[in-house]
């Protein structure tokens, strides 16, 4: 009763969907944008690379239209990310202590 390869996959593949996510809103969040911008970004970085290599490889629809956990994810991260920021800014982890 462990892992096969596909459950790791999945594993590897909402981690990065997370990261990239946060990696996202953190942009947003610099750049000053509001909360709807910050949503955006979070599912352009998150999704963006993957719906790339489908239009260049002519797969069609792109992986997230057949298969939308990666933008519920993106979008749930972005959504909570950008809810700790606003409630404790010290969670920011752009900033640096003194």
């Amino acid at each position: 009763m462990g892992f096969d390869i596909s459950d790791m996959v999945l594993v590897v593949s909402i981690v990065g969907t997370i990261a990239f996510a946060l990696s996202g809103v953190m942009a947003a969040t610099e750049a000053e944008m509001d909360w709807l911008g910050g949503v955006v970004l979070a599912a352009v970085a998150a999704i963006g690379g993957g719906t790339v290599r489908d239009l260049l490889l002519g797969t069609t629809p792109v992986f997230w239209v057949e298969d939308e956990w990666p933008l519920i994810v993106a979008l749930g991260t972005a959504v909570v990310a950008i809810v700790v920021i606003r409630v404790q800014p010290l969670a920011d982890p752009r900033r640096t202590a003194l």
